[in-house]
């Protein structure tokens, strides 16, 4: 029985400690050590530019039909992952430190922009902030110029994170607080890569979809249970909770079924004879010897008694 017991809460206290891990996290576990996503040539007749700086000033009219101000080359615009802060300038690694700090001590994801409810909407109308996960963080900063105020950075990436067919959604860490792109401003190309359209350089983040599509989630029983109440969103939690009364209740049978079984031993016990305990067995000994020794001197006194009558005869 202890050893059953002991196995129930080594699985109660695995349980326990793996339902964090499944609860909605603010990172990766890649996040933080992965590389930045890497600058891709805008267009393959021009190799060298890896990003373009355009002008709303004049034209309101969304990209290509801004007007052009500049052709940035892989020189001119620096990009650094969070796990390379320790080389970068003292700014951009204080500015990255205070983002990675910011997502990470957030209750919820809506808390650090609020713009993530109204996209986790779009995508799918269960979905809220919480549905997304950052997946790269990392600073793009132009080297010997500043974008100004009308300006706007058009700039083609390539991260190692598979997006799937969903396009990320970027955020970014400006001096007024973070701010999401627009999403038609993100647009995923066919073979990876997508362009982004920047009003201000800052740290960014890229944020991906928990779940894309309702089908995934109602592949687990428990989302087929709970998606038309909660959307499927607590599939994995109403999974952990459910194995956890599960073990609790084994535990509370086994203990029961423990407990009936020692009364029942008492009560057997309780009805078998007493067998004789040593304190008999050595007093039954002794009376034993006590009446051997009683015996033996009675016949030799009966002995020597016979010889002195024969004597007197003789």
């Amino acid at each position: 029985m202890k050893k059953i017991t002991s196995l129930i809460l080594v699985a109660l206290l695995v349980i326990g400690m793996c339902i964090p891990c499944f609860a909605d996290e603010a990172f990766t576990p890649s996040a933080t050590t992965k590389s930045a996503p890497e600058l891709t040539p805008i267009s393959k007749d021009d190799p060298d530019t890896i990003a373009i700086i355009y002008d709303t000033l004049n034209d309101r009219t969304p990209f290509p039909d801004y007007d052009l101000i500049k052709k940035l080359s892989n020189v001119e615009l620096s990009i650094t992952a969070y796990a390379d802060r320790a080389t970068a300038s003292d700014k951009i690694r204080t500015d990255l430190e205070t983002a990675y700090t910011e997502i990470l001590d957030a209750k919820s994801m809506s808390e650090i922009c609020a713009d993530l409810d109204t996209i986790a909407r779009s995508i799918h109308s269960t979905y809220t902030a919480d549905n997304f996960v950052a997946t790269d963080l990392f600073d793009l900063t132009l080297t010997n110029d500043v974008l100004d105020d009308t300006h706007v950075l058009y700039v083609r990436l390539r991260s190692v994170t598979d997006f799937g067919d969903q396009n990320p959604v970027v955020i970014h860490r400006t001096d007024a607080g973070w701010k999401a792109v627009p999403t038609d401003k993100v647009v995923m190309l066919e073979d990876g890569s997508f362009t982004v359209e920047f009003d201000e350089l800052c740290p960014v983040v890229l944020l991906k979809v928990v779940h894309t599509e309702v089908e995934d989630e109602k592949h687990c029983l428990a989302g087929l249970l709970c998606h038309d109440l909660f959307g499927g969103l607590l599939c994995t939690c109403w999974i952990f909770l459910g194995l956890l009364i599960l073990l609790i209740l084994i535990l509370i049978i086994a203990c029961i079924a423990a407990t009936c079984r020692k009364n029942k031993l008492r009560k057997e016990l309780k009805k078998k004879p007493e067998g004789p305990s040593w304190k008999a067995i050595a007093m039954a000994g002794l009376s034993f010897l006590a009446a051997g020794a009683f015996v033996k001197g009675v016949l030799h006194g009966g002995r020597e008694k016979k010889k002195d009558t024969k004597k007197h005869k003789d």
